[in-house]
């Protein structure tokens, strides 16, 4: 399937912003992978998230909350901070 199709499909079946959120990340996980228990994430603030899709925190917020439940998305914190919360993004295995 071309990554096209898939983002369409994602669209039609989670909604377009999801879509979108889900291609950023992908991306990202490809361009600056951050490895963590030998599993490639990739790390972003909600907001420079929100930046980069267009949409405000809050939607970007239920969006992620919305792939996390599909299945498409997993979500952890690994920081050395324990105040930093950035989150770090990666898709799920059977995504």
């Amino acid at each position: 399937m071309a990554p096209v199709d898939f983002y369409v499909d994602i669209a039609n079946v989670y909604g377009r912003c999801e879509a979108i959120v889900l291609s950023q990340i992908m991306e990202r996980c490809v361009e600056r992978p951050s490895l963590h228990d030998k599993k490639h994430w990739c790390v972003l603030s909600q907001d420079k998230l929100a930046v980069l899709v267009g949409y405000s925190s809050e939607s970007v917020k239920r969006a992620v909350k919305h792939l996390v439940q599909a299945g498409l998305l997993e979500v952890g914190c690994f920081n050395e901070d324990k105040h930093d919360r950035t989150n770090w993004y990666r898709l799920a295995e059977q995504a």
